[in-house]
């Protein structure tokens, strides 16, 4: 099992020193290309990615590797088995990175806006009690730990009730007779 912790880099670095006896690669001995998926045409693996020596690192060459990137939506599959759930609380977030902070932090991730996936506004909010958005996270297409994407809810923090009622002195209630 992948640390998902870790820096992309470090993860995929990791999967070879696992599965290469005596490997122990670091970014200094190699650098990656681009990964591209493969899944239409090896059942096996969804990408294959190229392992280029690094100038001065000890190594020449190139290898292609192949293996499994994750799909964003299986986490959220995995997470709801353990009572983990995709809602999150707008708190001061602005940016979806800012919110996946807190995904990372729920679901033992360390996406990384520019890297695996495209940051911009969250939703805008009317500030409405109970008001809640849906959106998408997309993987980039050179993520090397991620593809598809996932749905994510961001709701609006409980609402104080004293921002709502302000007039707390009411007028009191009167009884007007029926006119006959």
């Amino acid at each position: 099992m992948s640390d998902l912790t870790k820096a992309p880099v470090q993860i995929i670095l990791d999967m070879i020193n696992e599965a290469n006896t005596g490997a122990s690669l670091t970014s200094a001995d190699v650098s990656f290309g681009l990964p591209t998926d493969i899944s239409a045409g090896n059942p096996q693996r969804n990408t294959q990615l190229a392992v280029e020596s690094v100038d001065g690192g000890g190594y020449g060459g190139t290898v292609n590797i192949r293996y499994n990137r994750i799909a964003m939506a299986d986490i959220l599959t995995a997470g709801a088995g353990s009572g983990r759930t995709n809602s999150f609380l707008r708190g001061a977030h602005t940016l979806i990175s800012h919110l996946m902070a807190d995904f990372n932090s729920r679901f033992n991730t360390n996406m990384i806006a520019g890297e695996d996936y495209t940051d911009g506004p969250l939703p805008t909010f009317e500030e409405l009690p109970g008001e809640q958005h849906t959106f998408t996270v997309t993987a980039l297409a050179d993520s090397l730990v991620y593809i598809g994407s996932m749905q994510l809810i961001v709701r609006m923090d409980t609402v104080d009730l004293s921002t709502v009622i302000t007039v707390e002195d009411l007028d009191g209630l009167i009884y007007e007779p029926p006119v006959v």
